[in-house]
């Protein structure tokens, strides 16, 4: 009998566990979700309240802004579908998005008779909510981490099993919640597309990088500590992403001095990697895994990188990668290494290890793998 779970976030989806093709089946079942080909979701809209249970937490003013955005999933009702196909098939979990949906989840716990609850928590929550979202909503009062944090745990206890993205995340979450089960499940990037005619190699440096704090802190350490204007003339480097925007609203002098290695926002990074010589990831703030690198070690590009790169998965590569600078001078001395040569033509080299790495730890068949051990059948 094939068996299912049921992925709460907190629109319903109905996902089979097993049989061909299952990676694509889980983007296109939980598209309601917004899921994407890493695995991640992002809450969604709900059409259905239960307006009832809204006075009964009005109460809740000591609360902080955590468990506040639970209050979707507390409101939301599920379909009277789901009741008969849960009576009618094999339920083996639910598979939950984000804490702040497990009071949907429980819920829907007691229609299928008790079946674990799997919570994929998406990094530490309250981190970015004590950033984005630091007072209370219905007092005005600042927040806390430790007081987000407190109430991340307490609406954590919901649920039977996690699911963490990265080490770090996986260790605080285990400790502080040891009777619970944990899986350390990496984030799965696609395979970048093969190319049926390579691009010529006409960049020497490359950094990929979206307009947020980190990045933008990141790059100025770099322009200030590594680069300089004679790596400029020797050198082509292009920064690829919208970061040229916080540059342009914040520090304009950057663009002025070093403007044309800024492109902008692109609709594809591909063909930029395959077109450079050297990766770049200078990077010196940071949370969670960083998805840039899972994407330049996919494409096995050389890669110079700082130690915050590999956040979230150092312990598992240690020394085998190839390219890790501590310090800027560090970086600087790793990038005149590989300034191009006027008396040899640019080869396109191989970076084996990056490939291994990202084989071995995100390529879509290794989370599939990791996932179907998490969910395998048992005999109930």
């Amino acid at each position: 009998m094939e068996t299912y779970f049921l992925a709460v976030a907190p629109v319903l989806s109905i996902v089979g566990v097993q049989g061909d093709g299952w990676w694509t089946h889980y983007r296109e079942q939980t598209g309601d979700l917004g899921a994407d080909a890493r695995g991640e979701a992002t809450l969604s809209s709900i059409s259905n309240f239960r307006p009832g249970v809204l006075l009964g937490k009005l109460a809740a003013r000591r609360r902080t802004s955590v468990f506040w955005r639970t209050m979707p999933a507390r409101l939301a009702d599920a379909p009277a579908s789901l009741r008969d196909f849960i009576r009618s098939h094999q339920i083996e979990a639910l598979l939950c998005n984000h804490y702040f949906n497990l009071p949907l989840a429980r819920r829907i716990q007691k229609w299928s008779d008790g079946v674990k609850i799997v919570c994929e928590t998406q990094d530490i929550q309250s981190r970015h909510m004590i950033v984005s979202d630091p007072r209370h909503p219905l007092t005005g009062a600042p927040g806390h981490y430790e007081q987000y944090f407190r109430d991340e745990l307490r609406c954590c206890g919901a649920a039977d099993e996690f699911i963490h993205l990265n080490e770090e995340e996986f260790s605080v979450f285990a400790k502080q919640l040891p009777t619970k089960r944990h899986h350390l499940l990496y984030p799965a990037l696609p395979r970048p597309p093969r190319l049926e005619r390579s691009p010529k190699l006409d960049i020497d440096f490359l950094i990929v990088a979206s307009n947020n704090r980190p990045n933008f802190n990141s790059l100025r350490w770099f322009l200030d500590e590594v680069w300089d204007r004679k790596l400029n003339r020797s050198a082509r480097l292009r920064i690829v992403g919208n970061v040229d925007v916080a540059f342009q609203h914040e520090a304009s002098d950057y663009l002025t001095r070093y403007g044309p290695i800024f492109m902008g926002r692109v609709d594809d990074v591909g063909p930029w990697y395959h077109r450079a010589r050297t990766v770049l990831a200078p990077t010196i703030e940071g949370q969670g895994i960083s998805i840039k690198t899972i994407e330049a070690l996919s494409y096995g590009r050389p890669f110079i990188y700082s130690p915050l790169a590999v956040r979230g998965f150092d312990r598992q590569i240690g020394e085998s990668l190839p390219g890790l600078c501590r310090s800027a001078a560090e970086f600087k001395s790793a990038i005149k290494a590989r300034l191009p040569s006027p008396f040899r033509l640019p080869k396109r080299e191989i970076n084996k290890e990056a490939l291994e790495i990202y084989e071995t730890l995100f390529a879509p068949e290794a989370y599939q793998r990791r996932f179907q051990q998490i969910f395998a059948p048992t005999d109930r």
